[in-house]
């Protein structure tokens, strides 16, 4: 279904970045050495992410992600962690949605935080 909807940049601006979206245990993190643009993502569901399990392996953490520790471990160069996921890390600093945020910030001083809307269609 094509249908476009929106969000105030009141909400955004009261969104609590802290949470964990829902049935998401946490974000597997792989980094090749000290090279931030070699870093890896994978969320973490109910199971360990078929892509990071075939490149790397099963995490030495537990055998599923639903009890296992947050934490870090090193395999040769490479270097792994495991830790909490939250709306930060999808809006948070270093994402790119901080130069949007500006925009609508700047926007609502002079209008007014309900009247600037970020809006997106999904096709």
């Amino acid at each position: 279904m094509n249908s476009p909807t929106w969000v105030s940049w009141e909400e955004l601006d009261q969104a609590d970045l802290g949470l964990s979206p829902e049935g998401v245990h946490g974000v597997l993190i792989a980094r090749e050495g000290d090279t931030p643009s070699l870093e890896a993502r994978y969320v973490v569901r109910d199971q360990w992410p078929t892509e990071f399990v075939e490149r790397h392996g099963a995490p030495p953490l537990d055998v599923s992600p639903l009890g296992a520790p947050y934490g870090e471990w090193a395999s040769g160069a490479t270097r792994f962690c495991y830790q909490r996921f939250t709306r930060r890390d999808v809006l948070g600093p270093g994402t790119g949605w901080e130069h949007v945020f500006a925009v609508m910030r700047a926007l609502a001083g002079r209008f007014g935080g309900s009247g600037v809307r970020l809006v997106v269609y999904f096709d």
